[in-house]
């Protein structure tokens, strides 16, 4: 009887490591930006949106390893909504992992195209992000901001990391997280 207990709590043990994920064929994304495009597509006259996902490299994929590699890398994609962008993504490259992002950046001109609802809808109800996600507006592209050249560390922990100068100054605003939003 004592048998029959091992195996079936074995059994039972084992299984929760059917559903893993290699963390080299993961897409660690740690910052988003959205931006509009002034293209619009003619036969439903929307406008197209365009997402930049910033991710971490990992030291496998060349990430690190060499001094004048960068340690992350922008993907950007442009489509009609963040679901089918989202989506179309993992038809091209390893899924997105953004249970590590850190902060949302809105460029000026989604935030006048678009309503803000229908941006944070995807973003509310996709349960891998994490709700203490910062939300930044800024007055030029998104883009701009997540690419910016000839820096040892991500802009996303740059731009997280000036947050923490809030005191000294007040030219920067109190912050929102995506769950207070």
């Amino acid at each position: 009887m004592n048998k029959y207990l091992a195996v079936i709590m074995m059994i039972i043990i084992l299984v929760g490591c059917s559903r893993h994920r290699n963390i080299e064929q993961l897409l660690l994304v740690i910052g988003v930006g959205m931006d509009s495009l002034d293209t619009v597509k003619e036969k439903t006259s929307q406008h197209n949106l365009m997402l930049t996902h910033q991710t971490l490299i990992s030291p496998d994929r060349g990430g690190v390893s060499s001094s004048s590699s960068s340690p992350y890398k922008n993907i950007v994609t442009i489509g009609p909504t963040v679901h089918e962008i989202t989506r179309n993504i993992a038809l091209k490259q390893d899924p997105l992992f953004s249970q590590h992002q850190r902060i949302l950046v809105f460029g000026e001109t989604a935030g006048k195209t678009f309503k803000l609802d229908s941006l944070m809808d995807q973003l509310a109800r996709d349960n891998e992000i994490r709700r203490s996600c910062l939300v930044f507006v800024t007055n030029g592209q998104a883009k701009a901001i997540l690419t910016i050249k000839g820096m040892d560390t991500p802009p996303v922990n740059v731009i997280y990391d000036l947050v923490e100068n809030r005191y000294r100054t007040n030219k920067i605003l109190p912050t929102l997280s995506l769950g207070e939003i």
